[in-house]
């Protein structure tokens, strides 16, 4: 469950001094603020860089390709052999009651 501070960043600030004390070194001091990747979650990228820059297709397509190659591939061959099966078994079937009769 997420937890959402109203307060603005000044007033954080001040608290934050007030617990810690005003001897309390900050870390961050010699950072600038990360104010313009607010509220961005990681992967998204900046918000200036545009959505078109990304990359068109996922990073492994040609595997998800190749995959549905083989699979398409041995479809139409396991149909293509139960076709020639089915043949054999129409040509010894006719065979066997021409024997008869």
């Amino acid at each position: 469950m997420e937890t959402f501070n109203h307060l603005p960043p000044e007033h954080l600030e001040a608290a934050g001094q007030a617990r810690l004390g005003a001897s309390a070194p900050r870390k961050s001091a010699a950072f600038p603020p990360l104010r313009d990747q607010e509220g961005q979650v990681f992967g998204e990228g900046s918000q200036r860089q545009p959505r078109a820059a990304r990359a068109p297709l996922p990073s492994g397509w040609w595997a998800a390709v190749l995959i549905f190659g083989i699979i398409v591939t041995g479809g139409m061959w396991v149909i293509c052999a139960a076709v020639e099966q089915l043949g054999v078994m129409i040509r010894a079937m006719a065979a066997f009651l021409e024997a008869l009769f």
